[in-house]
């Protein structure tokens, strides 16, 4: 949790709304006696958050599936500036997928994971007329 922490507050500059700990949590997924670290990120400039699940006291096994693979998720932003973002992540030793690409949709976009493997989209924001 500690490492998503950084990497979401740290590169992606998201606030921490919510840190806590729920004891009987495990019991929801039905994994009895894990306990659960919540913490929720608000996405900067919009109402949106995330939430980052630490189980404890649980059997873990990684996933290491692909983005094309059924039952893979991943997460999606648009960001203000990509090749920014995209060099931050290199100076930091990021996992990169790809380089920034010229997608078809006219938007700049390249692909990355984070502490955890989870797969994430990062696309250039699209510019917006008045």
């Amino acid at each position: 949790m500690n490492a998503a922490l950084a990497f979401y507050q740290g590169l992606l500059g998201f606030r921490l709304m919510m840190d806590r700990v729920s004891d009987d949590g495990g019991k929801f997924v039905g994994v009895r006696g894990a306990s659960i670290r919540i913490c929720v990120l608000e996405v900067p400039g919009s109402n949106v958050g995330i939430e980052l699940l630490e189980y404890r006291g649980a059997d873990r096994t990684a996933v290491a599936g692909r983005p094309v693979d059924p039952g893979t998720g991943h997460l999606s932003f648009w960001v203000s500036d990509l090749d920014a973002l995209y060099k931050r992540f290199v100076e930091n030793g990021v996992e990169l997928i790809s380089e920034p690409i010229d997608a078809a949709s006219s938007r700049k976009k390249f692909y990355a994971r984070d502490p955890d493997g989870f797969w994430l989209e990062l696309t250039a924001k699209p510019q917006t007329s008045a």
